[in-house]
């Protein structure tokens, strides 16, 4: 039997030669990804091809920014919500007095 040969693509990250089954056109890559992606590889272009590796790599950095972005969201909300059930539980000495 003859094994065939498959084809394979450049990274345009790791610049790595890998089988088409070991890669994304950078066509279909979601825009947050491309804009992280970008910013590490400026020659990025959309007629290349990422692999898996290196595309789940900048899909991690993204959801720990995602997070981070959200923490930070709800600690504001936090302390706006204490800040104010502070100012009902403990008013200042003024207000009781009046």
């Amino acid at each position: 039997m003859t094994k065939k040969k498959q084809e394979t693509v450049l990274c345009q990250i790791c610049k790595e030669q890998k089988k088409i089954s070991e890669v994304l056109s950078a066509e279909i890559i979601r825009e947050p990804i491309v804009d992280r992606t970008k910013a590490a590889h400026p020659d990025w272009s959309s007629e290349g091809f990422i692999c898996i590796s290196d595309l789940n790599h900048f899909r991690a950095e993204y959801v720990q920014d995602v997070i981070k972005k959200d923490k930070g969201d709800l600690t504001a909300l936090e302390e706006s919500f204490w800040g104010k059930a502070t100012q009902i539980l403990y008013p200042t000495v003024s207000t009781i007095i009046l």
